[in-house]
């Protein structure tokens, strides 16, 4: 089934496809990444659950997100890019709802695991880079920076409206907001706006030098990529971001909390990760357009460990907003320097089959979030799990000078 073209008639548009990547990223990432942990509370008193139970939810909806990730790269690759995205957004929509009348907390992580990991799946980050590769292919990095900033700009922006629900509503009628919210505004924008391009040739019309276009490359089959070394030297260097996203947003309330901090100044703390992830999103796509990716990644893990040093020290608010803007840095860069290092290492023909296998790998990173949580409850700090974190960054970062730059 050929993708439909885009209504704007601008050379430019692809740029513009982009920008609309962000809003529906925004919405859908800046709930399900950064507002869960503002959830816990709440249904920890409504369910009688410990905090591990709770986050058990996120666990199995990170597990199965990114069992589907396949799937929805191969989705993209058959089915319009806008329906793909809007059923997404459409299921969201269908969890958000269906949380709101649960009795137990074995349905919220049902809902999770088969409804939201779908959605993300389908409206997520996958959906943003697949279209950044199809319409650039000059300032490559920086496309895929800039369509994975929209996340992070719903991380700013929706932890400051869903602890306003949370105060004036309570969560289920916050859940019932924003599924009626998903419903009438983001389906119809998804379906207007967002197009891939009719075929190659549309997109180097946005390209000023016709060299840099692809030749034509067989995709690579899933059994070759996963028995490549390479491939498996990209999953452990970025093992460090990934587990710092996952634990931090999951833990920061809770963190916060034992800290004597009142659940709106943690929201701030929470959006000033998310500015912090803008930086380093957009930051690491241009700098990978400039430089060999290995130094941009050194620089982020540098930030990444000083960042957790300062959560280990017990901070302070002031040092709590540094320390949480350093880690959003660090953090942020995962998706764009992930799918930079993909987009060298590999052709474009295998850009999504290898993207997709990527969140695959990484699906493991979700079991640290009930880890983390049962940490917590035996050890009775925090500190211990961030130093652990840095540990675990310093070995990771001993295998980067194995993956080689190719200049694709």
């Amino acid at each position: 089934m050929s993708a439909i073209s885009s209504p704007i008639p601008s050379p430019r548009r692809g740029w513009f496809i982009i920008c609309c990547a962000l809003v529906f990223q925004a919405f859908t990432l800046g709930l399900y990444t950064y507002c869960f942990t503002f959830w816990i509370l709440p249904w920890s008193l409504e369910f009688d659950a410990n905090r591990a139970e709770i986050m058990m939810a996120l666990m199995m909806g990170n597990i199965f997100l990114s069992l589907m990730a396949p799937f929805a790269g191969r989705a993209l690759d058959r089915f319009p890019v806008q329906y793909v995205v809007a059923t997404g957004i459409g299921i969201f929509a269908l969890g958000m709802g269906v949380i709101s009348q649960a009795t137990a907390v074995w349905q919220i992580i049902a809902v999770y695991a088969l409804l939201i990991s779908l959605a993300i799946s389908c409206s997520g980050p996958i959906a943003g880079q697949w279209l950044a590769v199809r319409w650039i292919l000059e300032k490559r990095g920086t496309a895929l920076g800039l369509v994975s900033i929209g996340s992070s700009i719903g991380g700013f922006l929706c932890p400051p409206l869903v602890t306003w629900l949370l105060e004036d509503y309570g969560w289920r009628a916050a859940h019932q907001i924003i599924a009626i919210g998903a419903a009438v505004l983001f389906i119809p924008f998804t379906l207007f706006f967002v197009r891939a391009p009719d075929a190659q040739v549309e997109v180097a019309a946005n390209c000023d030098n016709p060299d840099l276009q692809p030749p034509p490359v067989a995709p690579l089959k899933a059994m070759a990529v996963f028995k490549s070394s390479q491939f498996w030297l990209i999953v452990i260097t970025l093992v460090p971001l990934i587990l710092s996203i996952v634990v931090f947003t999951a833990n920061l309330a809770p963190f916060s909390a034992d800290l004597g901090i009142a659940p709106q100044q943690a929201s701030l703390l929470m959006s000033a990760f998310a500015m912090g992830m803008i930086g380093g999103k957009l930051g690491a796509g241009i700098l990978t357009d400039m430089m060999d990716f290995r130094h941009v990644y050194y620089v982020l893990i540098a930030l990444l460990i000083a960042g957790m040093a300062g959560l280990a020290l017990t901070p302070g608010y002031p040092l709590l907003v540094v320390s949480s803007l350093l880690i959003g840095i660090s953090a942020g860069s995962f998706i764009t320097l992930a799918a930079s290092i993909v987009s060298n290492l590999y052709s474009p023909a295998s850009f999504g089959t290898v993207l997709g296998l990527l969140h695959l790998s990484n699906g493991w990173s979700a079991a640290a979030i009930p880890l983390s949580g049962m940490l917590r409850e035996s050890l009775g700090s925090y500190t211990p799990i961030w130093l652990g974190l840095i540990a675990i960054a310093i070995m990771c970062a001993l295998f980067m000078p194995r993956l080689k730059p190719t200049g694709r």
